[in-house]
Formats: C-alpha cells, structure tokens, sequence
C-alpha cells in the first residue's frame, strides 16, 4: 500500500493558503487612538483596504472627530504594511512546503521500501 501522508499534507496546505487568501482580498479595520478625554483614552475604528489592494486607505474622508480628539497616528498604515508582511510571509511558507513536499514525494518514489529487488535479499549469494 502507497503512503499518502504527501498528498494529504498538500491538501491541507493548499486548504490553509486559500485561507489566507481569502483574508488578504477583504477589507480590514484599524483601531486608532485618538487621544484622552475626560481621563479616558478613545479610540476611533476605521475601514482599510484589502491587504492586496494598492493603498492602505480608501479615498473616502476620514471621521469627522469632535476637539480635542485627533487621529495620534496616521489611520491603515501601520496595520496594512505589517499585513502585507504577514501574506508575504505566509507565502513563502506555502512554496518552501510545497517544494519540501515534491522533494519528500519524489524521494518517496525513487527509493520505495525494501530496495528494486523487492526484499533487499540476493538470491544465491555466496557468503
């Protein structure tokens, strides 16, 4: 009977990378601070691109914040840089499995269990 460890782990991978595709195609959302008010610190959320998309922010205007709140940071860029990071890397990841996967499975093939003689054993050797 053949091992099928190979194909099945491939299939997780690949299960695991659609994943990650999925994620990296809709939009996100960046919670901002925006300063302290009346001893209370706030925050204000706001929708970011996909982590695939061009820019890290939409065209469309910020919240409007009443004084003395301010967006502290520039809203999605943080978040959209440190996202494209992480599918970056989860794509690295995918192809070394992958390539680490063809190797093991072609290893696999090339030197089956018990040798091309089927037992390892000579028939008719002489000691």
């Amino acid at each position: 009977m053949r091992t099928r460890w190979p194909l099945v782990l491939a299939g997780v991978l690949a299960a695991w990378y659609l994943a990650v595709l999925v994620w990296a195609v809709r939009p996100t959302s960046d919670t901002v601070p925006t300063g302290v008010v009346n001893g209370v610190a706030t925050f204000e959320t706001v929708t970011c691109h996909a982590p695939l998309s061009s820019s890290a922010l939409s065209e469309e205007a910020l919240p409007v914040l009443a004084p003395p709140r301010a967006f502290e940071r520039d809203p999605c860029v943080q978040s959209h840089r440190d996202q494209r990071r992480l599918f970056w890397f989860d794509t690295v990841a995918f192809t070394v499995g992958l390539a680490a996967l063809t190797v093991l499975g072609t290893r696999h093939r090339a030197h089956p269990a018990g040798g091309a003689d089927g037992g390892g054993v000579l028939v008719g050797a002489r000691p």
